[in-house]
């Protein structure tokens, strides 16, 4: 499965992390653990030191209230730092909506015109399972 990982602009962080005085070059390194690199290749990759790698992640984690990284990284998509988008989930996803959106069709349209047996077995278990019917 791609996983791909974006950085929000500090614009769109969540106020609590706007609050906490976290760096940008915190949410990259954050952002590239959430992608499967080792320090040593993030340290390539943004072109800084293997020890600022560990010095960015280990004052995110402070700030952020972690106990280590992974709670760490759990708190950045909560708190909005970081988004993880998976493709091949939103594409199954939007399948899935589009089948649900058909079967709500069918079901208003064969409740809402027919006063049948069938309709009045449907309203019935739709408003026993919780389902409101305003029809």
């Amino acid at each position: 499965m791609a996983i791909k990982v974006r950085v929000n602009p500090r614009y769109e962080w969540d106020e609590q992390a706007r609050n906490k005085g976290i760096s940008p070059r915190e949410v990259e390194v954050i952002a590239l653990l959430a992608q499967g690199y080792d320090n040593q290749e993030i340290a390539g990759i943004l072109q800084i030191q293997y020890q600022s790698v560990k010095n960015h992640t280990y004052h995110l984690t402070e700030k952020l209230g972690a106990k280590n990284t992974t709670q760490a990284l759990l708190i950045a998509i909560g708190e909005n730092l970081i988004r993880v988008e998976n493709p091949e989930l939103d594409r199954m996803s939007g399948a899935k909506n589009r089948k649900t959106e058909k079967f709500w069709e069918t079901l208003e349209r064969l409740v809402g015109t027919e006063d049948t047996p069938l309709a009045k077995k449907i309203k019935k278990w739709m408003i026993r399972n919780g389902i409101d019917v305003d029809i």
